[in-house]
């Protein structure tokens, strides 16, 4: 019926060619539209149509302002990053960064280190980095909000250094010889910037009002010599050798620093185990023991019962949601945390009279810093044989090279 149909009226001119159609013939065609592919989305431009737009763009007479123009320039002057790609011209248009803290640095390290892998490979593969549209299309949920929050903190920090140095790159700081004062501040951030003779920079209050209206660079050595990465928490211990009137600046983690510093009671060992145990607290180490000690009853009574150590479906067949939830938060803590855990402190995440002895020392170091009392003394050979106890020959340790297995979560069947 329908060829016939079509038969007959081939050839015919359609009795509404040529006419327009009503506003509400438009709108139900609209709707009827509505939510669908476009034929030609995705489509690559041909090079006719490109010349085509490049010329249109051209003929518009468009301006652009001196503030558009200086945050094009920022853009530019941004250094690669070594795990995700470029994310188009749009994210030039960011002006102003806040402050950055602690916790967000050492959050954005981690996220750093973790998305490395997957960028790596995906290097090896495509030759190049990947952007947040490649990670869109081929990478699981979980690692696209990851990559999605790298960035977002990538923007953040790097704010950091345009804030407070008025440039991008750490290399592009002002270098003034030693001892001076450099009168022409970068930008109207009210902050002081101290380097020590080794060239670490260090970030201290002004309190005294600035005739300038400005910032004072107070320099105490060249940057000769010193690291690209601003963020280093291992660094070595302010000097004492300041600047003039250097006691008008107090420091950001307690006003009587200077004057605790020059008792020198603090080695830079010290300093370090005090950066581990900030790090604890920052990315959630001290949370992921918590729930460890919390879950090491239930495991252990489950492997008296069953025999084995328990797998994650476990928990939902012994019918406790809220056990379930812990579990999953402990391992979801533990894949997070497991590389930095093994790369700053050297051990397992598993090893855990390691963590604790850490995060003890660690605290009872940082005490001393803010109290400014002497640290207790370290138990030696010759305290023994002082007490008339006879010394122990050691035996030079040796590396662990095992690795420790999870004692409470054991591999799915």
């Amino acid at each position: 019926m329908r060829a016939k149909v079509s038969q007959k009226l081939k050839g015919r001119v359609p009795w509404n060619k040529g006419k327009k159609l009503s506003p509400e013939t438009r709108a139900r065609m609209s709707e009827a539209r509505f939510g669908r592919t476009a034929w030609n989305k995705g489509a690559r431009l041909s090079a006719k149509h490109k010349n085509a737009i490049s010329r249109a763009s051209l003929s518009s007479n468009r301006q652009f302002s001196e503030e558009s123009r200086r945050r094009l320039r920022m853009a530019r002057r941004r250094p690669g990053d070594g795990v995700v790609g470029g994310v188009g011209i749009g994210r030039a248009k960011v002006g102003s960064y806040p402050l950055v803290k602690s916790e967000d640095i050492n959050e954005y390290v981690t996220l750093r280190r973790e998305l490395r892998i997957w960028s790596d490979t995906f290097k090896r593969t495509n030759d190049r980095r990947p952007g947040l549209a490649d990670v869109r299309r081929i990478a699981p949920p979980s690692i696209v909000r990851k990559f999605e929050k790298y960035v977002r903190m990538r923007d953040k920090i790097r704010g950091l250094a345009s804030d407070v140095y008025g440039a991008v790159n750490p290399t592009d700081v002002p270098v003034v010889k030693a001892g001076e004062v450099a009168d022409e501040p970068m930008n109207n951030s009210k902050r002081v910037i101290m380097v020590t003779k080794h060239g670490n920079k260090r970030l201290v209050e002004e309190t005294m009002a600035n005739e300038l209206g400005g910032t004072k660079y107070v320099v105490e050595g060249s940057l000769e010599g010193s690291s690209d990465d601003m963020f280093d928490m291992y660094d070595r211990p302010i000097s004492m050798k300041l600047a003039p009137d250097a006691s008008l600046y107090p420091s950001l983690i307690g006003a009587d620093e200077l004057s605790r510093k020059g008792k020198d009671h603090l080695s830079a060992n010290d300093y370090r185990m005090i950066g581990k145990y900030r790090l604890m607290e920052s990315v959630d180490i001290n949370r992921y023991v918590g729930l460890r000690k919390e879950l090491q009853s239930w495991s252990e009574d489950f492997k008296k019962r069953h025999g084995r150590t328990p797998a994650l479906s476990d928990t939902k067949v012994d019918g406790k949601p809220m056990l379930y939830k812990k579990f999953c938060e402990y391992l979801e803590s533990r894949d997070r945390i497991s590389g930095l855990v093994h790369e700053v402190y050297g051990t397992d995440m598993d090893d855990m009279e390691t963590l604790e002895k850490m995060n003890n020392e660690g605290k009872v170091i940082l005490d001393a810093l803010l109290t400014g009392s002497p640290l207790p003394p370290q138990p030696s050979d010759e305290d023994d044989n002082a007490s008339g106890q006879p010394s122990k020959q050691k035996a030079p340790t040796k590396r662990k090279v095992q690795r420790y297995k999870d004692g409470i979560m054991g591999e799915e069947v």
